[in-house]
């Protein structure tokens, strides 16, 4: 059934995002106007929006939540920490190819004869190699640029960074 009252229509739309996005029926009710137990029964009485309108927050939140994460680990690959940093990088790669693998059709995922792409390339050649590796291959890639990215020096794993 659909609200008769397209303020209502919108109502609705609103409270189902609200719980999409983890909040309380008390506080949803407040947000719109409403009492407690009117808005526990939208679900019910409103199922094909109400089931639409969550299904669009949760893939609303679940698209800020990741844009978060994101500028969270960017922040991170720039610590002082060589931990923080290198895992931060593995956790930035596995997101990227996450992210692609899912932006692509099934078929062309599917498909045997379609090369990666070059971050999954990239992901799957990172986890395979051991800290001291990469470490190794940082190197050289600065060694081939001039320096490392922001002018930081690759650290060598043998100071008060790498301990712990």
């Amino acid at each position: 059934m659909l609200p008769k009252k397209p303020h209502l229509f919108d109502l609705v739309v609103k409270a189902a995002d609200l719980r999409a996005r983890g909040v309380s029926w008390a506080a949803v009710a407040a947000k719109v106007g409403r009492k407690v137990d009117t808005v526990e029964e939208w679900p019910k009485r409103y199922a094909d929006v109400w089931k639409q309108a969550l299904a669009e927050g949760r893939l609303a939140a679940a698209s800020e939540t990741a844009s978060e994460g994101g500028a969270v680990l960017r922040l991170l690959l720039r610590s002082n920490d060589e931990k923080i940093k290198r895992d931060a990088v593995r956790l930035s790669l596995e997101f990227e190819a996450r992210a692609l693998e899912r932006t692509q059709p099934a078929a062309e995922r599917d498909a045997e004869d379609t090369p990666d792409s070059e971050a999954v390339r990239i992901v799957k050649f990172a986890q395979g190699m051991s800290h001291d590796e990469l470490r190794a291959l940082l190197r050289e890639v600065v060694a081939e640029e001039g320096s490392a990215p922001g002018g930081h020096a690759v650290p060598d794993g043998k100071g008060p960074e790498s301990q712990g």
